[in-house]
């Protein structure tokens, strides 16, 4: 099916993104590590990168791209897209991203093009591999590396660093902490709620089941969200049909693109499933929870929707 090949395309992007240890399952955002004192950045920046890197900035950057739509949307967020040049063809929120010239995939930039925008900062995230790294280092191309990591709470840390780098740290600060205030609500709202069994369907079909376990982002998200994800005993995102039809979940999160309900719900393999007898089979953009940019709280917002419709 085309619909699976696209999903399995979003799920080695979220590999790329699950090399770290994941935060505890739930916690209520607490004040937040990131390097933004004082009303503006003093270059030259020593900027020590989520690679371990310590990158020195000479001056502000004026010519930036992107190979990540978390960090495309982490810029526009921040009123900073006046210096973005270039972006990749996954970059495409807000729409207004799409104007910008791409420059590839995320695994496979056009490096000519990027050289002959002459970028003075490349902002990659873990998505990049580590070939084209080596290809910026060869080309003297100034590049850092930031990244959430596999948490939520890792956002917070990346908007306040692109905040550092790009010389806007009060719209980062002010981002950061309007972003917890919307976390805190949503997760008053859930606090005492029953917690149904969840599971959130990153890939499905002939290609294998696919999900967030255990250390992932995508399961501290479902947990936040009050649901109880029947995955939280693995590890990674691979699954397997049997694991879920033995834990039948109670709710099943999927795309709301490529007919990925209807896809679902008629599949032979789940149509036992109590979520699909009962209707409890709901779509969600995929987008919001599965890119860690500014939007990720619009996604914890989505999946608590998704999994709690009783909460107005």
């Amino acid at each position: 099916m085309k619909k699976l090949g696209i999903l399995l395309i979003a799920l080695v992007l979220l590999a790329f993104v699950g090399c770290q240890p994941a935060s505890p399952a739930v916690a209520v955002p607490a004040a937040t590590e990131v390097a933004t004192e004082g009303t503006q950045t003093t270059y030259p920046l020593v900027f020590k990168d989520e690679a371990g890197k310590e990158v020195t900035l000479d001056s502000e950057p004026n010519r930036v791209i992107s190979l990540a739509p978390s960090i495309t949307e982490t810029i526009f967020s921040l009123g900073a897209e006046s210096k973005l040049i270039g972006r990749t063809d996954w970059c495409v929120y807000p729409e207004a991203a799409s104007a910008i010239e791409s420059i590839g995939s995320l695994q496979e930039p056009n490096i000519e093009a990027i050289v002959a925008l002459n970028p003075d900062l490349i902002i990659v995230s873990s998505l990049s591999n580590e070939d084209t790294l080596k290809k910026f280092e060869e080309l003297n191309l100034k590049v850092v590396v930031i990244t959430a990591q596999e948490s939520f709470e890792g956002l917070y840390t990346v908007i306040g660093n692109v905040g550092q780098v790009l010389n806007v740290p009060v719209a980062a600060m002010v981002k950061i902490e309007a972003l917890k205030a919307r976390v805190a609500v949503a997760l008053e709202k859930v606090k005492n709620v029953s917690k149904p069994t969840v599971y959130y369907a990153v890939a499905f079909g002939e290609s294998g089941e696919y999900t967030g376990g255990g250390d992932t982002f995508i399961h501290q998200m479902v947990e936040m969200a009050g649901g109880d994800n029947i995955a939280k005993d693995v590890k990674g995102w691979s699954y397997s049909l049997e694991q879920l039809v033995e834990k039948d979940p109670e709710y099943v999160i999927v795309s709301n693109k490529y007919d990925s309900k209807n896809l679902f719900t008629i599949g032979e393999n789940y149509k036992n499933l109590s979520a699909v007898k009962k209707g409890h089979v709901v779509e969600v953009n995929e987008d919001l929870v599965q890119i860690q940019g500014p939007r990720l709280v619009d996604g914890l917002e989505a999946l608590i929707e998704a999994i709690h419709p009783e909460i107005q």
